[in-house]
């Protein structure tokens, strides 16, 4: 079996091939993609605002970072529910 060279060739086409898929979206789709991804930035963003905060404040750092998100549209999704659609964003914690 061939290994492959992570670090050669095959890495550095990705973003010429992910590019020419955006590329060939319609304007639907590339409106949900851009939606899609601007919210998941969003959410992921949130680990590397509370990994500065010291332990007993990222409880609050959470909610003031949920507060920041704003949903554009009603069809947007984390690949980690991906039959949940997010419908808004509810601040309220029982921790």
């Amino acid at each position: 079996m061939a290994s492959i060279d992570f670090n050669g060739s095959f890495l550095e086409s990705l973003p010429v091939v992910r590019q020419h898929i955006i590329d060939g979206f319609s304007p639907k789709v590339l409106n949900i993609f851009t939606r899609e991804f601007d919210f998941f930035d969003k959410v992921t963003s949130i680990s590397g605002v509370l990994f500065s905060l010291p332990k007993e404040e990222r409880r609050a750092g959470i909610r003031r970072e949920l507060e920041k998100i704003e949903l554009n549209g009603q069809d947007l999704y984390l690949p980690t529910a991906r039959n949940k659609l997010f419908l808004h964003v509810y601040y309220i914690f029982n921790f």
